[in-house]
């Protein structure tokens, strides 16, 4: 299913005096309410209605949103991989989208990962349609959104470290990780999937998962979040 903006006209949404937003959620009904939601907002266009990865960016290659609503349980592309194909696309074309997570996903891990890869807002899926046009206004004005369970969560976590431990010294822990291990949870920091990472660095698939697990071994961590946390704190390389 794509459903067509509610404006004539291609290229960058810049030229308009509404935020052209885009929507990528795989469940219709989701997806219907959302896209009617932006229709009915007289501040909002909808650039497009999509269900997968692959169709978010045929449409971005056609016009380039000024925000993208995105789900991370995609049929095709995990969401966090998406997430990072749209900024790096846009700062390509020297554009800024502003890509809002709403997904029923509210682990910390994905929250983290999200970030990492380029969103600046996260918000669960029972959140009404007013919420998420008033975050659409408030990222579009500079500012991050946050569902106030998961900020609850990540302020849990952040407070769980010991001192000394996790984060304390960013970056004190690489020394015990090889340069290509590096390397790898660089990439990963970033939202880059197992495959992509493969690709990146010209080695296999099962190469890189088994730098993962060394990386997890050396570092004592049981998480993706853990090791990038260790290892670079809050600034990713």
């Amino acid at each position: 299913m794509s459903v067509a903006d509610n404006r004539e006209g291609t290229g960058s949404v810049g030229a308009h005096s509404q935020t052209g937003v885009l929507v990528i959620e795989d469940q219709p009904e989701l997806l219907r309410r959302l896209a009617d939601g932006i229709v009915a907002e007289p501040e909002l266009y909808l650039v497009g209605a999509v269900k997968t990865g692959a169709a978010a960016m045929v449409r971005i290659a056609d016009v380039i949103p000024d925000v993208v609503l995105i789900d991370l349980g995609l049929p095709d592309i995990c969401g966090i991989e998406l997430i990072r194909r749209i900024t790096q696309y846009a700062r390509v074309h020297s554009k800024e989208v502003d890509v809002l997570v709403v997904t029923m996903f509210d682990d910390t891990e994905r929250v983290m990962s999200s970030i990492y890869a380029g969103a600046c807002g996260y918000l669960l899926k029972d959140v009404d349609m007013r919420t998420i046009v008033a975050s659409i206004r408030q990222v579009r004005a500079g500012g991050a959104v946050i569902s106030p369970s998961i900020a609850r969560k990540i302020m849990a976590h952040l407070q769980g470290r010991k001192p000394g431990s996790v984060g304390a010294l960013p970056g004190a822990h690489a020394a015990t990780l090889t340069e290509r291990e590096t390397e790898v949870l660089r990439h990963i920091s970033k939202g880059v999937s197992v495959e992509g990472v493969a690709a990146s660095l010209q080695i296999s698939k099962h190469t890189v998962q088994a730098h993962i697990k060394s990386i997890y071994r050396k570092l004592d961590v049981r998480s993706r979040t853990q090791a990038i946390n260790k290892v670079f704190g809050q600034g990713v390389p």
